[in-house]
C-alpha cells in the first residue's frame, strides 16, 4: 500500500461507516413509520367503544352507533374507520348530505390508499348529488313552484273577476231597490194602506204566533207584531182557534 493510500484509507472506511449508519437510520425510521401506522389502525379496530358501535350498527340503532364513533374521533387521530363509518350514516340514515361529504374527506386524508378510497370517492359524489337534489332550484321541485305559480295566478284572476261580478250584482240590486221604492213605495218601506190587500192567514192545526212569524218572516221573534194586529180577535197569544184568520202585517 502506497503513502497516499494508507493516507486516505481512514477516510474511505469512515465514509463506508457513515453511509451505512445513515442507510440503518433511514430503514428503522420506514420500520418505524409502518409500525406506527398498523398500530394506530389497529388501535382503532380494537377501541371497545369503536366495536361497541359496529355492534350497534348490526343491531340497527344506528343514532347510538353514531354517538360512539364520534366520541371514537374525538378521543384518537387515526379514526379513518369511524369517519367512514359516521359518513355512512349521515348520508343514509341522516339524510345530511353535507356532515357525510366532510367524515368522507376525512377518512381520505387518513387513509387515501386505502382499497376503499375508490369507494369513498364515489359515496362523495353521491352525497354531492343528493345535496343538488335537496336545492329549491332543482329541476323536479322548480316545476312544482312554478305549476304552484300558475295555480295562484288562476286563483288570483277568478278572484278578481268574482269581485267585479259582485260589485256588479250589488250594483242592479241598489237600482232595482230604488225603482222599488219609486214605483211601490208601500211595498219597499213595509206599510199598508187603507183599502190595500192584506195578508191573511187561516190558523192551522199546531201553529203559534212563532210559528206563524218564522213562516212570514223567517224568525219567530214577530210574533209579538202578529198578536198586536190582531188583538180584536186573540185576546192573549196562545188563544188561537183552528181557522181562525190572522192578519199578517
Amino acid at each position: 500500500m502506497g503513502r497516499s493510500e494508507f493516507l486516505f484509507f481512514p477516510f474511505r472506511e469512515k465514509g463506508r461507516w457513515c453511509s451505512l449508519k445513515f442507510f440503518s437510520l433511514f430503514l428503522l425510521l420506514c420500520l418505524c413509520g409502518c409500525k406506527r401506522e398498523t398500530t394506530l389502525g389497529d388501535e382503532e379496530l380494537s377501541d371497545p367503544e369503536y366495536l361497541f358501535a359496529v355492534q350497534q350498527i348490526r343491531e340497527g340503532n344506528e343514532d347510538g352507533a353514531l354517538l360512539s364513533f364520534l366520541h371514537v374521533i374525538a378521543r384518537k387521530e387515526s379514526t379513518a374507520n369511524s369517519h367512514l363509518h359516521v359518513g355512512r350514516i349521515y348520508l343514509d340514515r341522516q339524510n345530511d348530505p353535507i356532515y357525510a361529504i366532510y367524515h368522507f374527506r376525512e377518512y381520505l386524508l387518513r387513509a387515501k390508499n386505502s382499497k376503499e378510497a375508490v369507494v369513498v370517492k364515489q359515496l362523495i359524489d353521491t352525497a354531492k348529488k343528493k345535496f343538488i337534489r335537496s336545492l329549491p332550484g332543482h329541476h323536479c321541485e322548480l316545476n312544482a313552484h312554478v305549476e304552484l305559480m300558475e295555480v295562484a295566478r288562476r286563483l288570483r284572476e277568478e278572484n278578481i273577476a268574482l269581485k267585479h261580478r259582485l260589485r256588479g250584482f250589488e250594483e242592479r240590486c241598489k237600482l232595482l231597490e230604488s225603482r222599488l221604492e219609486g214605483e211601490f213605495p208601500a211595498v219597499a218601506t213595509g206599510k199598508h194602506f187603507e183599502g190595500e190587500r192584506q195578508i191573511r192567514h187561516a190558523v192551522r192545526v199546531g201553529d203559534t204566533l212563532s210559528k206563524i212569524s218564522q213562516k212570514y218572516y223567517g224568525t219567530p221573534a214577530q210574533w209579538k207584531k202578529i198578536f198586536e194586529a190582531n188583538q180584536d180577535a186573540i185576546p192573549f197569544p196562545h188563544a188561537l182557534t183552528v181557522g181562525q184568520e190572522l192578519i199578517i202585517p
